[in-house]
């Protein structure tokens, strides 16, 4: 079985100090937003681990939660704790930055000399070779991507462009900033419930979409069903014998259906002020 790919930003205290990811505050988020979208399971041993961490703020108790999880992998974009937390670290000016990249925050490029990070993530990936990475946050989409937004993207499903290319994509926020604004959890426990259907397979799937262009009046009722009477149309109503109400058009429009399979459509326009010669 492929792992879950699990991919956040960059490494906080508590992961530097142990070397393994999400073992702080937002591991222990991730990990009961995970079990509240039913990916996982947490067992009454990960909740002792849980609860251990919480007490003692040991970072060793999640890692221990996550070993006990190995269908997730997880890693970070920069394998490295920024001073104060600050994404700002690893950026700079467009001359120095990494080729092929956008802006990562607030007008600044990653610079070249973390370029590294990049390949590294690439080799972790491609050793994983998952089905489905979970891009958390901008840091993820940006490395991914080559794009940020997270915001307006969240939620969806796209294919990987930059690091390595090929790879399916589901885009959420980052749990720091659940930890931040609470009101952003149950959006994020609703896109990670959709790991569910995307993890057993490589390939973006799309919905059917059918569009329909002057439909006959059996084509429309096969797509509306047949008890479809009234609907708006120029700001009115069609009734059930064809004739628009209550439009704010200069002209009505009338539908007259002979029996058969094709439906005769006579356009009569009537003026709103009368001619005058």
């Amino acid at each position: 079985m492929k792992p879950i790919f699990l991919l956040g930003e960059a490494q906080g205290e508590n992961e530097a100090k142990i070397g393994k990811g999400f073992v702080g505050a937002t591991g222990a988020e991730l990990l009961r937003m995970l079990n509240d979208a039913e990916v996982i399971t947490l067992t009454p041993q990960d909740q002792r681990h849980l609860s251990k961490w919480y007490r003692a703020k040991d970072p060793h108790a999640l890692a221990a939660i996550w070993d006990l999880h190995p269908e997730l992998y997880r890693t970070n974009v920069f394998q490295q704790h920024p001073p104060g937390n600050d994404l700002l670290y690893f950026c700079g000016g467009k001359a120095e930055a990494v080729l092929g990249y956008p802006i990562l925050t607030k007008s600044k490029y990653v610079r070249k000399e973390f370029q590294h990070e990049l390949d590294r993530l690439g080799d972790e990936i491609i050793g994983a070779d998952p089905n489905i990475i979970v891009c958390l946050g901008n840091s993820a989409l940006w490395a991914m991507g080559g794009r940020t937004g997270i915001t307006k993207l969240r939620g969806t499903t796209c294919v990987s462009t930059h690091c390595v290319a090929g790879y399916k994509l589901l885009l959420t926020y980052h749990p720091s900033a659940v930890t931040r604004q609470w009101e952003l959890r149950p959006t994020t426990v609703a896109d990670l419930s959709k790991i569910l259907k995307e993890k057993d397979h490589p390939h973006v799937k799309r919905p059917p979409c059918t569009i329909w262009t002057e439909p006959s009046l059996a084509e429309s009722r096969q797509l509306f069903g047949a008890r479809m009477f009234e609907f708006h149309a120029v700001h009115g109503k069609l009734s059930r014998k064809g004739r628009v109400k209550g439009g704010r058009h200069s002209h009505a429009t009338q539908v007259r259906v002979q029996t058969g399979t094709n439906p005769v459509r006579e356009k009569r326009c009537q003026s709103v002020k009368p001619c005058t010669s």
